[in-house]
């Protein structure tokens, strides 16, 4: 299934179980973008828990957007470099943490048609953007029916439907009771087609 969250800015992300939960339903590995005003911080290839938390906390900050994505696979193989998130290109960068000031794709869903061992959808649908003109991008996104983050140092875009808890955005909440029991509140942010969170940062 998955689990794919935006944390915005000011918000916190750092409780324990939460992230522990998110983890023990989607334990295929793990990878995050920490959005910055010219460029994005990825690390990808987490493939325990331990290796997460390391890797998170040692960037996190209350103040910055953090994209995270905790991966239960379908289509492709359980390995580091199928981790999210993806370049949107025709080439992904060789090292599991690196820099851009590109967009990047995150996902969860399945996208049927697309993904093999090697290589999984939501790699594959990268590079299928990358060929397209970026107006149609969260068009031809929202027609697979799943839910995405394009991230970029300007802007966030979410598609599909997330749930909104205490300032978080959670693609879906089956990480909260599969476990150990959901006991808190959420609110449901349905996003008909596509949400810009953030428009223009560096207008602010």
């Amino acid at each position: 299934m998955c689990v794919l969250i935006y944390k915005p800015k000011g918000i916190r992300l750092d409780d324990l179980k939460v992230l522990g939960d998110c983890w023990d339903a989607n334990s295929h590995g793990a990878g995050f973008a920490v959005v910055k005003s010219d460029n994005l911080t990825v690390v990808k290839g987490l493939m325990s828990f331990e290796d997460f938390l390391e890797a998170y906390f040692s960037m996190y900050d209350e103040r910055l957007e953090i994209v995270l994505h905790f991966r239960l696979a379908s289509k492709g193989s359980v390995v580091e470099h199928l981790t999210h998130p993806f370049v949107i290109g025709k080439r992904q960068p060789k090292n599991l943490i690196f820099e851009t000031d590109k967009e990047v794709l995150f996902h969860n869903g399945t996208i049927f048609g697309l993904g093999n061992k090697d290589k999984s959808d939501t790699q594959e649908m990268a590079e299928l953007l990358s060929e397209l003109p970026k107006k149609y991008w969260n068009k031809i996104l929202s027609l697979t029916g799943d839910k995405f983050v394009i991230a970029s140092p300007k802007k966030i875009t979410l598609v599909g439907s997330f749930h909104k808890h205490e300032g978080v955005y959670f693609s879906n909440m089956y990480w909260s009771y599969r476990y150990r029991g959901y006991r808190g509140y959420y609110d449901t942010c349905y996003i008909d087609t596509y949400s810009s969170i953030n428009k223009d940062k560096k207008e602010e």
